[in-house]
């Protein structure tokens, strides 16, 4: 959200609306939100900061990715902290996240299982804080049986060293202040859906009138709020009369966006968007690293 943006929609919400805005979910250090805590728009109430889980994925990726880039953590080799095992830890991040909202400590508990368990050997395990739903050590023990040798169970595997260089970039992501902020559990993909919404009705890529962009934001917010069926009302008030065969047309649409969004968010869907979007990054990432740096100062 941009600073002035933040600053009307606090500035006038009780004047307008009769409410209080006592939270803000944005990105890590926001702008917006400083902002508005300068201006103090409810005396004696306090605006509270909520942080967004896939901005503090990504971070979390970001640092760990870091880490990949420096010769002795990263490259190829058992143990290393590759692009795959990176991404593995961040997806680990944002799960315990999610499946822990209600407590800070057991958010604690499931991340640091992540790293343990990468970091576990057969001299040294390190599963008592795994979960059974996906540690295939804890499995075993629960079925009573020995576990594999922990050398079956490389493909998240880090050595002891490499583990020891993650540990200030988990105490850094593991902070109170930040669990805290997050066990709300929201995000702001609703924003960026909106966004694209109104972009599809008019391009930011060409240059339009005020009017326009004001036209295609009612009508994008319209229907993202209520379906299709707003711009009955809509029609209304021009004092355009709809037929049967439009309003028909509206429900229709509103019908066919519903059956759209619940195929895709279905576990089916989610886990094969999941698998490719994985797959591309390190298709591009792997490209990356045998092309080398390609572009730069100074580079013809």
């Amino acid at each position: 959200m941009e600073q002035e943006a933040a600053e009307r929609m606090w500035a006038r919400s009780v004047n307008r609306h009769q409410v209080c805005y006592t939270e803000m979910l944005s990105d890590g250090d926001s702008a917006a939100f400083r902002e508005v805590v300068a201006l103090n728009p409810y005396p004696g109430i306090i605006v509270e900061k909520l942080e967004c889980i896939n901005h503090a994925h990504k971070r979390m990726g970001t640092a760990l990715r870091e880490l990949n880039s420096q010769g002795k953590l990263g490259g190829k080799g058992a143990g290393k902290l590759t692009a795959k095992k990176c991404k593995s830890l961040q997806n680990y991040y944002r799960g315990a996240i999610l499946n822990n909202q209600k407590s800070i400590d057991g958010m604690k508990a499931a991340i640091w299982a992540g790293l343990l368990h990468s970091m576990s050997s057969d001299e040294n395990p390190m599963h008592t804080r795994c979960s059974l739903s996906w540690c295939w050590y804890r499995k075993a023990e629960e079925d009573g049986d020995i576990p594999d040798s922990h050398t079956q169970h490389t493909q998240n595997f880090l050595t002891r060293e490499v583990g020891q260089k993650l540990i200030p970039v988990y105490h850094r992501m593991l902070s109170d202040s930040l669990l805290q902020r997050m066990q709300h559990g929201g995000t702001q993909n609703a924003n960026e859906c909106l966004n694209s919404v109104i972009w599809a009705r008019c391009q930011k890529t060409v240059f339009v009138g005020k009017s326009r962009i004001e036209a295609a934001a009612g009508m994008a917010i319209a229907t993202f709020n209520e379906g299709a069926c707003a711009m009955l009302g809509a029609m209304e008030r021009l004092w355009l009369q709809s037929t049967v065969i439009t309003v028909d047309a509206m429900r229709d649409t509103d019908l066919l966006r519903i059956s759209k969004a619940e195929a895709i968010t279905s576990s089916a869907v989610k886990r094969r968007r999941k698998s490719l979007s994985t797959a591309k990054k390190l298709k591009r990432h792997q490209q990356g690293l045998g092309e080398g740096l390609t572009y730069g100062a100074g580079m013809a």
